[in-house]
């Protein structure tokens, strides 16, 4: 029983790690996304994305990195919980 037990809690733990590591990340980058375009279609050059202001005419590479170490930051958390739910469902 108790082993039962100890894999229902890794696959809950699992899932908590993919939902909020995950999930925030993901909805800030749609956002900067989205905020990003409607900038540029309304004709200004600068925006925030999450806490870092990207000029998009004199620091392209910052926007690039700013979406790489988020992207980063998602497929890290999405490893981790799969790991832990896969760990729970094949512990016997």
């Amino acid at each position: 029983m108790e082993k039962l037990k100890g894999n229902k809690i890794m696959v809950v733990v699992g899932l908590l790690v993919l939902l909020v590591g995950t999930l925030p990340y993901a909805g800030g980058i749609m956002k900067g996304l989205a905020s990003g375009m409607l900038h540029v279609v309304l004709g200004r050059s600068s925006y925030t994305l999450f806490n870092f202001t990207v000029d998009a005419d004199t620091n392209p590479i910052g926007f690039v990195l700013a979406i790489s170490y988020y992207l980063a930051l998602i497929a890290f958390f999405t490893w981790a919980g799969i790991s832990m739910i896969r760990y729970g469902f094949e512990s016997k």
